[in-house]
This record gives structure tokens, C-alpha cells and sequence, in this order.
């Protein structure tokens, strides 16, 4: 049996660099994508989504020690499977050792996106 493509998403505090001279964007998290739900008359949609309660996020933001209101995005990684064994951490430890399939656009996250916990 064929090994699946393996769906990563992560989720980014956006901060405004110290200059000022640009926006940064700083890594909170990084999960597995889940199958995503199904969604009529939309064309391109998406195949995996990643889920975080407004509480993992708070979490998240306040480990880090930024504000509750950043702003927040999502990128979202699909790799093509490893014909010689997994890697662990294949957006971090392993980059370069991975083979990337695709990525989505870094998109920001809507305030009003979260489940509460």
C-alpha cells in the first residue's frame, strides 16, 4: 500500500518588526492536517484544515508572551511521502530532507474563527 501525503499546518503570531519597517511572522504552532469538511460550489477547496480552540491559542500567544489581539495566520504544507522511512520534523529539524508537494498562500486568521473551549 502506497504511503499518503502528509498535511502540516502552522499557526503564526504576526508582529510588527521593532524598525517597523515590515511585518514578521512567528511560529505558535504546528499540528497535523485533518481531512477537511466538505464544502459545495467552491472551486478550489481546501483538502486539510488544522484546528485550534480560542483557549490552545490564548495559550499559545501568552507562552510566547504576546498581546490576546495579534493577529494570526496559517500556513498550511503538504509533503510527499518518504520512500526510505518518516521524518519527524520535516518543517524544522528535517527541512531539506523533505519533499515538499505544495503549500497553501499565508493567510490570516479571521478574529472570529475559533471554537471556544
Amino acid at each position: 500500500m502506497a504511503a499518503e501525503h502528509r498535511d502540516l499546518v502552522r499557526l503564526y503570531a504576526r508582529l510588527l518588526q521593532a524598525d517597523g519597517a515590515s511585518w514578521r511572522n512567528v511560529q505558535l504552532d504546528i499540528r497535523p492536517g485533518r481531512k477537511a469538511r466538505k464544502r459545495q460550489s467552491v472551486p478550489m477547496a481546501p483538502q486539510a484544515e488544522g484546528r485550534w480552540t480560542d483557549q490552545e491559542v490564548r495559550d499559545a500567544l501568552a507562552r510566547a508572551g504576546f498581546d490576546p489581539e495579534t493577529p494570526l495566520t496559517v500556513l498550511a504544507v503538504e509533503s510527499l511521502p518518504e520512500p526510505n522511512g518518516s521524518f519527524t520534523d520535516p518543517l524544522r529539524g528535517d527541512l531539506g530532507q523533505v519533499r515538499v508537494l505544495r503549500t497553501s498562500p499565508l493567510a490570516s486568521v479571521e478574529e472570529d474563527c475559533c471554537l471556544q473551549a
